[in-house]
């Protein structure tokens, strides 16, 4: 196995274990709406959403080399 593969598992593993131990019932404001839901649930969709964003920066970047040199 390559070490990226290694190190993407091992990252999968602790958020499985972190999404695990917080399973309380939270409740938090998004402007004017009162929200409850299970903490692990939230920190799903943080990491859902921080792994789109990163997918998405790197095929920018990726299928558009003349753009990175200009914000170098």
């Amino acid at each position: 196995m390559k070490v990226k593969h290694i190190v993407l598992l091992i990252l999968i593993l602790l958020v499985v274990i972190v999404l695990g131990q917080n399973t309380d019932i939270i409740n938090f404001n998004i402007l004017i709406w009162k929200v409850s839901m299970s903490r692990s649930i939230l920190l799903a969709v943080n990491v859902l959403i921080g792994i789109a964003i990163g997918v998405s920066l790197k095929v920018r970047y990726r299928s558009n080399p003349k753009e990175k040199k200009k914000s170098n």
